[in-house]
């Protein structure tokens, strides 16, 4: 068995090892949301795995991240950059207590940005500023729909 097919076979794996248990799903998202550097990993490889209703819920956890520890979100996306193909949907996707209230989403989104704002690693200064564009990106589409 060649390289690509053995590491497709252990993604394989480890995406139905994640999603066989029904409870540790949300318990990986729920370990997501609070930082978990490895859940984040975890769910970053879910995310790539995912689309529809199910990638929205692991992009939001993974968002949400951002105001638990920033560092460890900035880690994770550096980590998985390939496999974060909606940058601006983990960012911005906020969850349904913020559906239709602008004003709430730009607070939001600007507690992340200040979050992420934190953070003073060298290494993470690339995938900061790309956050950073996006966020202030989101943050004044929300200004001009309130």
């Amino acid at each position: 068995m060649g390289k690509t097919a053995n590491a497709i076979l252990v993604s394989t794996f480890l995406i139905l090892a994640l999603v066989a248990n029904a409870d540790s799903t949300p318990a990986l998202l729920k370990r997501a949301e609070n930082g978990n550097l490895k859940a984040l990993n975890q769910a970053y490889l879910l995310l790539s795995k995912t689309d529809g209703g199910g990638s929205e819920a692991v992009s939001i956890a993974i968002g949400k991240s951002i105001l638990k520890n920033p560092r460890n979100f900035l880690l994770a996306l550096k980590k998985n950059r390939s496999k974060e193909k909606r940058l601006d949907a983990t960012l911005g996707g906020l969850g349904e207590k913020f559906v239709d209230d602008f004003k709430k989403q730009k607070l939001e989104l600007e507690r992340r940005l200040k979050a992420i704002q934190t953070v003073d690693d060298e290494t993470l200064k690339s995938v900061r500023a790309e956050c950073e564009k996006e966020l202030n990106r989101q943050i004044q589409e929300r200004s001009r729909e309130q």
